[in-house]
């Protein structure tokens, strides 16, 4: 048995092919209103520690950069 069958992703929170679900009472089928906009915020890529993948420096800049337009 390897690694990777001991690993829980909670797919029914975070499905690979849809936005992570919000869990409330231990329930993800509360209906909520739909956003017009998106809101991104610093603390929505945590300074890449919880990124998928590394950003390069200047990539790291240019989405700081974006954020405070």
């Amino acid at each position: 048995m390897g690694v990777e069958d001991n690993i829980i992703l909670f797919k029914d929170i975070f499905p690979f092919n849809h936005v992570p679900r919000i869990m409330i009472n231990g329930s993800t089928n509360k209906k909520f209103s739909h956003l017009n906009e998106i809101f991104l915020t610093d603390t929505t890529l945590r300074d890449e520690q919880q990124n998928w993948r590394n950003f390069t420096i200047d990539k790291g800049v240019k989405i700081f950069l974006l954020l405070v337009e």
